[in-house]
């Protein structure tokens, strides 16, 4: 629910994001945190997408299979791969 909150406010111009190699995403202060025990250090630490490594692996399997989709595949998915493997670099 913290997220969806999050993604919410995002959609209505409110809401504040960060640039990471996959996409935006929230940063630690952009949640609302009350009644967990949840610290900026341990949100840091499982925030592995921000990595370019860990972004690559995970999208390993996108990046390698799309172009085999031929006709189905949507022309602007091509650019977005493209994009994405520049993000990763």
């Amino acid at each position: 629910m913290r997220v969806l909150k999050w993604i919410v406010e995002r959609c209505l111009g409110r809401g504040h994001a960060v640039a990471a190699p996959l996409g935006l995403q929230p940063d630690y202060a952009d949640l609302d945190w009350r009644g967990l025990d949840f610290t900026r250090e341990r949100f840091e630490a499982g925030n592995v997408p921000r990595s370019r490594a860990v972004g690559e692996w995970n999208c390993r399997p996108t990046i390698n299979c799309s172009p085999g989709w031929g006709p189905s595949n949507p022309r602007h998915s091509a650019r977005q791969r493209r994009d994405l493997q520049g993000r990763l670099r």
